[in-house]
């Protein structure tokens, strides 16, 4: 009889995470996020921009630049640019974290990136 098998969220259906099954989870977890575009995040394909200044930039008069400066857009599209990795990598946690028993996500609490995560697990699995 096939083990049964409780789906991590809505949309996931294999096992969680626990303390034995790191193998099968780690296979059908990658496919699930190459489906939605956050393995590449995983891989390191997409990477971390470099975080931008939070304001936006002043001109010597200490006043803001226009946003038709060039300045002012590449600020945004820095800004815009960080805010997407931003969404992608929490979107990769949030889903990895949801496929774990509770049990296993003690392991990952004070981790900051979704490739940390992923690294951490292999090597608490593996070794």
């Amino acid at each position: 009889m096939a083990p049964s098998v409780k789906s991590t969220s809505g949309i996931l259906l294999f096992p969680k995470l626990n303390r034995t099954n790191y193998h099968a989870w780690s296979d059908n977890m990658k496919a699930a996020l190459q489906a939605r575009l956050l393995w590449l995040i995983i891989t390191g394909r997409r990477s971390q921009p470099t975080e931008p200044d939070p304001n936006p930039p002043v001109n010597v008069n200490q006043k803001p630049f226009i946003p038709s400066s060039t300045e002012y857009k590449d600020w945004n599209q820095s800004h815009n640019n960080f805010l997407s990795w931003l969404k992608s990598d929490n979107a990769a946690m949030g889903l990895m974290h949801g496929a774990m028993e509770f049990s296993q996500q003690k392991h990952v609490t004070n981790i900051l990136t979704s490739r940390e995560m992923w690294d951490h697990l292999h090597k608490l699995h593996i070794t």
